[in-house]
């Protein structure tokens, strides 16, 4: 028995996610973690556990955010369909007609579909910029602008951890004037009552869960590792700055919890079956989920099927057994996704960061217990 208190609810027939959801925190994975899936639209499962912060002594509550690194970009993709349902963007058009300085180097051909599916080249950075560099978004995007793909775009995906980010803040700002963290905000977030943020306001900040690390990155890199995850010197506790969380940053700064981030699928799944037109319609919402390339990505270097700005389950199951779900994974294991074959929409958050080649596998047992769950 353990003396940790689980908060929220669940429904009975969703036990072995509370169970798998338990079980980790008994294997002393997790510091402070929540879980929140929709099925068909209704919660069934709504959960909190242990601490947001490293001393323990602030529990974690119903409202408590934390940064979700890469999952982020689930919402940074729903903000470009919306602009594709806006009439504003398309997906097949080159990025340089929207943004000429960025035609350049042998770019003027990349589609937007191509860019936010990772296949620019253009993973990163040639050159390191600093901490500090990295919150002058306007420098560094033009930096990216200006970058000579490392790969014929359109070949192979590369994947842009820090740098679609960039590219997709010089898009926005080119195409609606204001940055994508300002329209997720506006136009998808409050109307949608979303506890997910793309910038935090700071009356936001008590609510804030303290990041840690546990675990070893990967003891080499490759030279597209390197370009997008080394040149930008990103680190486990930038988040725990005011200035990383007020900026925001679509590829890696978005806050939020497991609720938020499953509310978000639910309203894409729902927009997706025609119910609704909340972020997009169906037809666009299709473009946006089309397999755009199905490779060995040349950064994660692990098979991956990548859409425009949504990660592909596939064939290797990524968000369980349905090649059609659709997500995203942040650093360290948070992440979200939805299933249009099951219905199911799914956010998990966390402050202990771990690895995945270390063997982290909450995620894995959380998603393996849901799927158990919907089909009994």
């Amino acid at each position: 028995m353990t003396s940790l208190h689980i908060a929220g609810n669940s429904n009975p027939n969703f036990r072995l996610v509370e169970e798998a959801f338990l079980k980790n925190f008994e294997q002393g994975q997790e510091l402070g973690a929540a879980v929140c899936v929709y099925h068909n639209g209704d919660k069934v499962v709504d959960l909190w556990a242990g601490s947001r912060d490293a001393d323990q002594s602030q529990p974690w509550s119903e409202d408590t955010i934390v940064n979700v690194w890469s999952t982020t970009k689930g919402a940074a993709a729903a903000c470009v369909a919306k602009l594709v349902e806006a009439g504003q963007l398309d997906y097949s058009a080159p990025v340089s007609t929207y943004w000429p300085e960025f035609g350049v180097a042998g770019k003027q051909d990349i589609t937007v579909a191509q860019l936010f599916s990772h296949q620019s080249g253009v993973c990163g950075l040639s050159e390191p910029v600093s901490h500090d560099q990295m919150y002058d978004i306007e420098t560094v995007t033009a930096m990216l602008a200006s970058e000579t793909p490392m790969w014929e775009p359109g070949t192979r995906s590369g994947y842009h951890a820090i740098s679609i980010g960039y590219f997709a803040e010089g898009l926005f700002q080119r195409v609606v004037g204001e940055s994508v963290g300002e329209f997720f905000n506006r136009r998808i977030a409050e109307p949608l009552d979303l506890e997910f943020y793309m910038g935090l306001p700071e009356e936001h900040e008590h609510r804030v869960a303290e990041l840690i690390h546990q675990g070893n990155k990967p003891d080499s890199l490759n030279q597209y590792e390197i370009s997008a995850q080394v040149n930008f010197p990103v680190d486990y506790a930038m988040p725990n700055e005011r200035r990383w969380r007020e900026m925001g940053l679509p590829s890696a700064g978005g806050t939020a919890n497991a609720r938020g981030v499953a509310g978000l699928y639910r309203s894409l799944l729902s927009d997706l079956s025609g119910q609704s037109c909340n972020i997009a319609s169906a037809d666009v919402l299709k473009k946006a989920l089309a397999c755009e390339i199905e490779n060995q990505d040349l950064v994660l270097e692990m098979d991956l099927s990548w859409a425009a700005g949504f990660a592909l389950s596939g064939n290797i199951g990524l968000f369980g057994p349905n090649t059609q779900s659709f997500g995203h994974f942040g650093w360290g294991g948070s992440f979200g996704f939805g299933d249009p074959e099951t219905g199911l929409s799914v956010g998990y958050s966390m402050n202990c960061m771990r690895e995945i080649h270390d063997g982290d596998q909450r995620a894995a047992n959380i998603i393996s217990a849901i799927y158990q769950s919907v089909s009994h």
